[in-house]
């Protein structure tokens, strides 16, 4: 069986008759899929961000734990904040978040807002809603997990 595309000579195979409407590929055709191989080791998110610090390398470790998959889009996330951020609000808000177990990257992004001098804006009373919610203090720097609290309580700090 030849197979031709225009005048030349594309493939050439002898004729198989193992069974009518059968798809038969010549293994000298295509190599192996090695998508295991591929996904094997840490992405290049993850060598960016491990390394530098022990309190990040402990965050990406348990935001891993809590993503699906790899959590490849998690830490394109993750490095993008590190990335657009200063170093010192970053890792505050990092040692923060992996103190209170917060994992929620648009929170992590608002803790370092407070705790860049570009984005803090003091605040004498703050309310905490629903279950879940971060507490920021007057300075900035206390956060408290409020998972327990259901109603609205005005905290003077």
């Amino acid at each position: 069986m030849e197979v031709y595309q225009g005048r030349k000579i594309v493939a050439q195979h002898e004729r198989m008759l193992q069974g009518r409407d059968k798809r038969i590929t010549d293994p000298g055709h295509h190599r192996p899929l090695n998508s295991r191989k591929a996904h094997q080791g840490q992405s290049n998110e993850e060598k960016c961000l491990v390394g530098t610090s022990d309190t990040l390398d402990r965050y990406v470790v348990e935001l891993k734990k809590r993503s699906r998959g790899r959590g490849l889009v998690r830490l394109h996330r993750l490095l993008d904040l590190k990335r657009s951020y200063p170093e010192k609000p970053f890792s505050q808000a990092i040692e923060d978040a992996l103190h209170y177990g917060l994992f929620d990257l648009a929170g992590l992004e608002r803790m370092i807002q407070l705790f860049h001098p570009l984005f803090y804006r003091p605040q004498t009373t703050t309310y905490c809603a629903n279950a879940g919610l971060v507490l920021i203090s007057r300075s900035g720097s206390v956060f408290v997990s409020v998972q327990a609290l259901r109603s609205e309580i005005p905290l003077t700090v």
